[in-house]
């Protein structure tokens, strides 16, 4: 949509708020006026654009675990370190990178969870995306940069 000449002209003045209204209606009115029409207008040239104007550009869910599968497939934990998002929460406490690889990968991520997050399938829950290898459940989230390990459960029967 482009923006026309009745958008673009000049914001018209607020009326002098009077002191001496009496109902909170006219204080308001008194106090903000209309809404200037640059602010009207930049919400109507955001809604004509869509949602995806600002949004970059989707990264497919099968890209970013295939991505996945590889790091868990990789020997220590500086792979999936960097698929995860920081920091992360581990018994109550936010890690840090460095302590996720020497912590969280040895307790999350055993060779046979390894295994197994190389062939489960995602589950889509919201905006988030769930696999399960028992006992945990992995969580991704989608961030700029594709999707990402933000955080687990434990898969209790």
């Amino acid at each position: 949509m482009q923006p026309t000449a009745r958008m673009l002209r000049p914001m018209e003045a607020k009326p002098t708020p009077n002191p001496h209204s009496s109902t909170p209606k006219a204080q308001h009115h008194a106090a903000f006026g209309r809404l200037p029409i640059a602010t009207l207008t930049v919400a109507a040239l955001l809604a004509a654009a869509g949602p995806s104007a600002s949004a970059a550009p989707a990264i497919s869910a099968d890209t970013s675990l295939a991505a996945w599968r590889h790091a868990v497939g990789q020997p220590g934990g500086e792979a999936i370190a960097d698929l995860t998002v920081f920091p992360f929460l581990f018994e109550g406490q936010l890690l840090s990178r460095p302590v996720f690889v020497a912590q969280v990968v040895p307790a999350l991520f055993k060779p046979a969870a390894r295994r197994c997050l190389q062939r489960a399938q995602s589950q889509p829950d919201g905006d988030r995306l769930i696999v399960t290898c028992a006992p945990y459940g992995y969580v991704f989230g989608l961030t700029p940069s594709g999707w990402r390990l933000i955080e687990f459960f434990v898969d209790t029967p």
